[in-house]
């Protein structure tokens, strides 16, 4: 009883927070307030049953119209932003096509009608796999490579769909309504120190202040991520009823588990092996070693999903209890192997296994290999996407060669698919040399291509510091926590001074 108390206290918190957040909203506004509240409490309700106990979830959808998410931006501003967020998109038209297929067969299998998104194939190496508010579901290339039937991909978007049908992106308003009333009150309070023209924050001031961030911190600590890992079974056990209403092999859901239960151990031991170097490289030169942690990019499942072996467990007993009467259709391996032995399709699989082979070589210092693997990921069907040409002119930089690399840049950055990784890196290289208004500019130019990505402004906040621009600073923290609040945290670190040398 104890613990089931500590973890309702902050839920209460949180609920006394976002209704101040709804209170003198205006004229006509009081309703849809509620109504969006009510959406997104509704699970809190749940949160300790077991899902799928009492029937299939599939029951519990409402057949009809998609209503859409509060927190949606819209298809294309999504798409556009996702883009500014990571390595690139992989455009390959079977691939593209064959994703949709699938996409729109579970979509089908639902039975709810006007569900908006695409699925987007990402340049990451690591098998990972999203969903956003607007209906996107984003899946890493690492899959393709990895899955061993189109069963075991439709299990990753039955699972990606079955986030947006359950509308389990609406618990990120809680988390967004906490952090604008933390920057709505920090506002409130200098202004009010300026009026009564003092620098120090009365103690009843602070005192509150401090009771809205305990709040935010223990809901982002203790209360979502037990609502995520439920949300993380809900998904699994509905994309289980999709699948068996498309026609799918309910096995792929376990299979495509266990893929990615082998690649987060692998992916441990090799983080192992990834902390000792940085460990021996830090005590010979601490900014490489900064820099290497930093530009390295790894998965991180632990806090947000349950264990793949409960994962498993739960779905061989819903499995048991709704569905042991029918008869499991085993995957179809064949299809899928003929599929990606197409020409077009085998080439741009192979071509980013070699960029993503040398990138790994890359970050174990192998620069000769690197650079073999390199040029094979920019000779076929991906010679001017820009994540294998990042990898060339990294693998060309690590062995010294300066036009080869900036030659490859220059394809990286032409690409009609950017990754956002170029401009970072970029920044980073004007920004270690102290020319911070030509990494201003580079900031400009990612807004642009990235239609205004709420993380470069965290980049702004960071270099507007560096050039002593306090009143910019200011202003924009202010945006970030209003306009941004999945980022206050990272625009507040911006804006901080770094600790001086063995602080």
């Amino acid at each position: 009883m104890k613990s089931t108390t500590v973890l309702l206290a902050p839920l209460c918190a949180l609920l006394l927070n976002a209704c101040v957040t709804t209170q003198g909203a205006g004229p006509g506004a009081k309703d849809e307030g509620a109504t969006s509240i009510a959406s997104v409490f509704a699970p809190v309700t749940k949160l300790f049953s077991t899902p799928g106990s009492d029937a299939p979830l599939y029951e519990q959808l409402a057949q009809g119209s998609y209503q859409p998410s509060e927190m949606a931006i819209g298809v294309d501003k999504d798409l556009a932003q996702r883009r500014g967020r990571g390595l690139g998109y992989v455009r390959q038209r079977e691939l593209e096509a064959k994703l949709a297929d699938i996409h729109q067969r579970i979509l089908k299998a639902s039975g709810i009608d006007g569900v908006p998104g695409e699925v987007m194939i990402l340049a990451n190496p690591a098998p990972e796999a999203l969903s956003t508010p607007d209906g996107n579901i984003y899946i890493a290339m690492q899959w393709l490579r990895s899955v061993d039937s189109e069963d075991e991909l439709a299990a990753i978007i039955a699972h990606e769909t079955s986030h947006v049908l359950l509308h389990h992106h609406s618990s990120d308003m809680v988390n967004h309504m906490q952090k604008r009333l933390e920057t709505l009150q920090q506002t409130g309070i200098a202004v009010k120190n300026q009026i009564e023209k003092v620098d120090v924050a009365s103690k009843s001031d602070t005192k509150s202040m401090r009771r809205t961030i305990l709040a935010t911190e223990l809901t982002q600590k203790l209360v979502l991520p037990v609502w995520s890992r439920r949300q993380e079974t809900e998904a699994d056990l509905l994309g289980l009823d999709l699948l068996i209403k498309a026609g799918y092999s309910p096995l792929a859901m376990s299979s495509m588990l266990e893929k990615l239960d082998a690649w987060e151990k692998a992916n441990t031991e090799q983080d192992e092996a990834f902390q000792r170097r940085i460990s021996e490289l830090a005590m010979q030169d601490l900014a490489q070693a900064l820099k290497l942690v930093f530009s390295r990019a790894v998965a991180d499942f632990a806090s947000n999903h349950p264990p793949t072996d409960a994962r498993l467990e739960d779905l061989a007993q819903y499995h048991q209890k709704h569905y042991e009467s029918i008869e499991i259709t085993d995957a179809d391996p064949g299809a899928w192997a003929r599929f990606t032995a197409r020409r077009s399709v085998a080439d741009m699989i192979s071509s980013y296994t070699s960029a993503f082979e040398a990138y790994d070589l890359i970050r174990r210092s192998e620069a000769a290999e690197a650079m073999n693997k390199a040029r094979r990921a920019v000779s076929g069907e991906a010679r001017r996407h820009a994540y294998p040409n990042w990898v060339a002119s990294k693998a060309s930089s690590l062995l010294g060669r300066k036009a080869d690399a900036a030659r490859y840049l220059k394809v990286a950055l032409a690409s009609p698919e950017p990754s956002a990784q170029l401009y970072y890196d970029i920044i980073d290289v004007y920004e270690s040399q102290r020319q911070y208004q030509n990494a201003v500019f580079w900031i400009d130019k990612a807004e642009s291509r990235f239609d205004d990505a709420p993380e470069w402004i965290v980049e702004r906040i960071r270099l507007y510091r560096k050039m002593g621009k306090k009143k910019e600073v200011a202003q924009l923290l202010i945006e970030c926590g209003i306009d941004s609040p999945q980022i206050k945290r990272d625009c507040d670190q911006a804006a901080q001074d770094e600790k001086p040398s063995g602080a």
